[in-house]
């Protein structure tokens, strides 16, 4: 029977030695009376220094997986010994001598006598430190995809046999719930518009086949009915180990609209190059016409069908010799826009003027019939020498510029003492940093029957040369103004002799009004100038806004006019842009910050509100300008 024992003892050391869990066998004193290899690198002790140790023994350091102290009464030694039963999977953590901390899952189980008393304690210990780490990031990976589906801008939704089982919060978002059991179970088909059910059935047909399916765009329905254009792709996936379907949707709606609004603008400005006054071609890089508006097919006596998608120099072959050809290849060849007039020989027998304008791959041509013109150019002449006097005026005026600018500056802005019927104030004041002699300017003058006409402007310069053109058109202005015409066709009549005089590169902003002083009817013209602004005397504000061009810078567009009423009490308030593009701080003073501070004044009379607003002005501006200040006033005297 000895050995048999030794035998069976050797057996069963060997047999511990070679499986890959550590094994230990405990007496039922708790002391450590084996150990396998894998124990001892498990503990990272060697086996002489553990044989005899107590579960208990204080050099043990234990601690449970949130580290803190192991309770002995969970130790396996101790659960089996007062259960009798084996225990499985206690967790617990063992700082090694070295401090390397390991994992362990402890199984134990008790081993018994020939009588079947309880002679000890066996341990089975695997080192889980590896699978413990791998959950750990499996679960912080998880936990950020989860944050990233979560967080996404897009809705993110998951079908499983046709009905929703999983949606992130863009998603609760877009189909108008409040949270996401509003929407889990709910089949998909029922958020989908009638007219894309059988489109989305197909796709989903496709799914089940294992296809992604790729953008596409479709509409759905909110819970609150509300229809949405979405975008969409699906891909095939396994969600919680069954077949689903993951779907990316966003909301495209506003995206569509502006689509939509883009296609309108566009059939919008093809209607306005319908029906502009001036002839348009527009030719492709072989000279074909794409674009033949009315007024063009008109001026040639010719079918748009006659014209459209045939060679330009082969529909006028009497334009080759002349500067139809030479001048619109050049701006081709050159990449620059021309404009010239030229003849055109029978059959049209008629003068145009042409504009080219090169753009990528082509160019636009617009024309005007200019043979009037040309036969009513004599009964011009008075007006080529009235203009002729006003730049002899004009040199004259600049020699005087040179002498004292500030002189200068104030007979651009001479004002009457009084005007019968209206009471007015008007202000002027320079930038330091400025030209001393600018190009704003204003006139308060009378047209008789009761009428004044007002003026404010602002050249597109400073110095000498803007001072002249200032100059001449506020005295052109006052020419026209005192024949009859409208505000407008002042307003035109002074763009078309600004734009004779060779000023280069500089454009005029003007408003000009007709206000008859005894109805109060103001009727006005602004071209391209800060909007006038009508203080009521009810304390309401309007901005008297007309879109014109501005003088001097473009041929045949047109002047616009309209008119208001000014009651007693109400103040009209005229300025340039050295207000509202005065800084403050980092903003400017601006529109809207002048509009309010109008609105909140108190009744103030024409003649004290200039310098009230020039106060508000260099209090925002802390004393400095960077532009020139030019304010006017108008109301209608009280009796």
């Amino acid at each position: 029977m000895g050995v048999w024992k030794d035998r069976a003892e050797e057996r069963l050391e060997h047999l511990a030695e070679t499986i890959p869990d550590g094994v230990v066998f405990f007496d039922l004193n708790g002391r450590i009376q084996f150990i396998n290899s894998e124990a001892e690198k498990i503990f990272g002790i060697e086996r002489s220094k553990i044989i005899g140790r107590a579960y208990s023994d204080p050099g043990w350091k234990t601690t449970t997986l949130d580290g803190k102290p192991f309770p002995k009464e969970k130790h396996p030694f101790v659960q089996v010994m007062q259960t009798g039963n084996p225990v499985y999977g206690v967790e617990h953590v063992h700082e090694r001598p070295d401090g390397t901390r390991v994992i362990i899952s402890a199984n134990a189980a008790p081993f018994h006598d020939k009588a079947g008393a309880i002679a000890g304690v066996v341990l089975s210990l695997t080192d889980i430190t590896k699978r413990k780490t791998t959950e750990k990031l499996l679960r912080e990976s998880e936990e950020r995809y989860r944050y990233l589906v979560e967080l996404s801008p897009d809705g993110i939704i998951v079908r499983s046999k046709g009905k929703l089982a999983y949606v992130n919060t863009a998603a609760v978002k877009l189909l108008g719930a409040e949270k996401p059991e509003d929407l889990i179970g709910k089949p998909m088909l029922e958020f989908v518009h009638p007219d894309y059910v059988e489109m989305v059935k197909e796709r989903l047909k496709q799914i089940k086949e294992g296809k992604p399916v790729g953008l596409v765009e479709e509409k759905l329905i909110r819970l609150d009915g509300q229809e949405i254009d979405v975008e969409t792709s699906s891909v095939p996936i396994i969600y919680q180990d069954k077949p689903a379907t993951l779907s990316v949707f966003r909301d495209i709606t506003e995206r569509k609209k502006a689509a939509e609004e883009i296609r309108e603008s566009r059939r919008q400005v093809l209607s306005v190059l319908g029906s502009i006054t001036d002839g348009l071609f527009a030719v492709d890089a072989e000279w074909r016409l794409t674009y033949v508006n009315q007024k063009a097919a008109r001026l040639v006596e010719r079918k748009r069908e006659q014209l459209l998608y045939r060679n330009l120099w082969e529909v006028f072959p009497e334009a080759v010799p002349l500067a139809f050809y030479r001048e619109l290849n050049r701006a081709v060849r050159e990449n620059v826009p021309v404009t010239f007039e030229e003849f055109y020989p029978p059959p049209l027998n008629k003068w145009f003027k042409v504009y080219g304008y090169p753009y990528k791959n082509g160019l636009s041509i617009y024309f005007q019939d200019i043979t009037e013109r040309k036969k009513v150019e004599e009964e011009h002449e008075q007006l080529v020498k009235q203009l002729e006097r006003e730049r002899q005026h004009a040199e004259e005026l600049t020699r005087v510029i040179k002498r004292d600018q500030d002189i200068l500056q104030k007979s651009l802005l001479t004002m009457p003492e009084n005007i019968p019927g209206v009471d007015f104030g008007y202000l002027y004041r320079p930038a330091a940093e400025a030209a001393r002699v600018g190009g704003d300017f204003y006139d308060l003058f009378k047209l008789g029957d009761g009428r004044i006409g007002i003026v404010i402007g602002d050249v597109s310069s400073k110095g000498l040369e803007a001072a002249t053109l200032s100059s001449l058109v506020k005295n052109i202005i006052r020419a026209y103004a005192c024949g009859e015409g409208s505000a407008a066709s002042v307003m035109a009549r002074a763009d078309a002799a600004v734009r004779n005089i060779p000023v280069s590169e500089i454009f005029v902003t003007v408003f000009f009004g007709i206000l008859d002083a005894g109805s109060g009817i103001l009727t006005y013209c602004s071209a391209g100038h800060p909007p006038g602004i009508l203080k009521r005397k009810t304390t309401k504000t309007s901005l008297l806004i007309t879109s014109s061009p501005v003088i001097g810078a473009f041929a045949s567009l047109n002047y616009i006019e309209d008119e208001t009423k000014l009651e007693k009490g109400d103040v009209l308030i005229l300025y340039t842009n050295g207000v509202t593009e005065a800084r403050c701080d980092s903003e400017f003073f601006g529109e809207e910050r002048f509009v309010k501070f109008i609105m909140d004044l108190k009744t103030l009379k024409a003649r004290e509100l200039p310098q009230v607003i020039f106060n508000e002005i260099m209090r925002c501006a802390s004393e400095r300008l960077a532009d020139d200040v030019v304010l006017l006033t108008v109301s209608l005297e009280d009796e």
